[in-house]
């Protein structure tokens, strides 16, 4: 799995907005969620940091080889705030994937405000072959 990490800075929108038809970056407003990516022997481990979100508020889908997932929750308009420090904003994340991901056997789980995804990798036969000299 690549990844190309995201940051609001002037730089990165700069760039952005010249190859925003292949990044893998948030397609939406300024609101991206913090991701973590580990990877081990078996797997890629995905945790997205989803505070105030449900699972029933999150769509995950795979296109092509990209994992895209997304939100569109907004904040309630009819109600009027009297002090407004955080919110909610639609988003949208694409990681690539690397042809070496078993995309079939992805596994999601949404606990305590945090998405967690397990990404197998596909398991690498090795063979050996003995070659007589003629």
């Amino acid at each position: 799995m690549r990844l190309v990490g995201y940051q609001n800075n002037p730089v990165n929108e700069l760039m952005n907005s010249f190859f925003e038809s292949e990044n893998n970056y948030s397609t939406k407003e300024s609101f991206s969620p913090k991701t973590n990516i580990v990877k081990n022997e078996k797997e890629y481990i995905l945790e997205m940091a989803l505070p105030g979100f449900e699972k029933k508020d999150i769509e995950i889908n795979i296109d092509e080889n990209r994992l895209v997932i997304k939100s569109e929750k907004e904040m309630s308009q009819e109600v009027e705030y009297t002090t407004y420090e955080f919110g909610y904003k639609p988003f949208e994340r694409k990681f690539t994937l690397s042809d070496k991901v078993e995309t079939d056997n992805i596994k999601a789980s949404f606990e305590n405000g945090v998405l967690k995804m397990e990404i197998p990798m596909k398991e690498i036969v090795v063979t050996k072959k003995m070659i007589k000299i003629a």
